[in-house]
């Protein structure tokens, strides 16, 4: 089975309006994104990597049957037990001048990888034209 940093690997399909900006985040496993219609922008620490094993699942995550790898749907209070424990060691340490974040855009069609631990800000523009080819 296809893993990333010790999590099962997903993929989502997601509709994200004009003018919508997400939390600052970061992922625990590898993430790839290809915007279908539009473009999507991102806010992002370009010298800040949370450490990979700050954001390993460890045995006692295992969910969703099988090792935690996922075989059958774990249930929203797996999730969250999940989302707490990882989210119970991470501290946003000041980094100064390397923290700075850095704008950038991906149109419709290209890919964007966001390592393990990039701590980003993703959000859509109202004005993004998708009538360019």
């Amino acid at each position: 089975e296809a893993q990333s940093n010790s999590h099962p690997l997903s993929m989502y399909l997601a509709a994200i309006p004009p003018d919508c900006c997400l939390d600052l985040h970061a992922h625990a496993a590898i993430e790839v994104f290809v915007p279908l219609v539009g473009s999507m922008h991102e806010r992002r620490a370009m010298e800040v990597i949370l450490p990979r094993d700050m954001l390993c699942r460890g045995p006692h995550m295992e969910v969703g049957g099988m090792g935690g790898l996922f075989t059958s749907s774990p249930s929203s209070e797996e999730i969250g037990a999940i989302t707490r424990d990882i989210s119970d060691q991470i501290l946003f340490p000041d980094c100064g001048k390397r923290g700075e974040f850095v704008e950038r855009s991906i149109s419709r069609g290209q890919v964007e990888l966001n390592p393990v631990g990039s701590v980003h800000q993703s959000f859509t523009c109202a004005d993004d034209d998708d009538d360019d080819d």
